[in-house]
């Protein structure tokens, strides 16, 4: 492939797409598959028809689930862009604006909030990038140099600092660490 045009290289690089969203998607994917693992045949296939098309050509029956399970479904379809809300215990595509998290990544994750807790959390990833290279600066003098009662007192109040904020992020998290914890353990 010599040349980024023509047939081939589009066909290739939409399949590059799909697989790049599919992967930045796999946590959500794979709480679907656990949320739905023990549908019938049916229920199954249309939903997976669904999945695979990017949109709801049927509503999908799921009275018998319990409502917030329901909502979980529907949140997690949204969020790898398939628009999906709950009408009348069924599943469907015309819903729309019903879920509006927000994703953040994270060093080691992507996670997903609330647009009210979305500006809390940037302000305090902000706070945290601003934090971090003081307290590596101020870690590797120490590991060089013996501080003086002052300066170590001035590194305590960093890592004081540094470890609020980890706290207050874990706090917004709250919901988002639920949720995963649910997910995984299948319930």
């Amino acid at each position: 492939m010599r040349s980024r045009s023509g047939e081939t290289y589009s066909v290739l690089a939409k399949r590059g797409e799909i697989i790049k969203a599919n992967f930045e998607n796999r946590g959500n994917i794979a709480k679907i598959s656990l949320l739905v693992a023990g549908l019938d045949g049916d229920r199954k296939m249309k939903l997976f028809d669904a999945i695979s098309k990017g949109a709801f050509s049927d509503k999908i029956s799921f009275q018998d689930w319990e409502d917030s399970k329901r909502k979980q479904l529907a949140k997690l379809l949204s969020r790898i862009g398939i628009n999906a809300g709950i009408v009348e215990g069924q599943l469907s595509g015309e819903v729309e604006g019903e879920h509006e998290d927000v994703a953040h990544q994270l060093l080691d994750r992507k996670v997903w909030v609330s647009p009210k807790v979305s500006e809390q959390l940037t302000k305090n990833l902000e706070a945290i990038n601003t934090l971090n290279p003081k307290i590596q600066l101020k870690t590797a003098e120490r590991q060089i140099r013996d501080f003086s009662e002052e300066e170590e007192k001035d590194f305590t109040v960093l890592q004081g600092e540094y470890l609020k904020l980890l706290k207050e992020q874990d706090d917004l998290l709250k919901e988002y660490n639920e949720e995963e914890s649910i997910a995984y353990s299948g319930n």
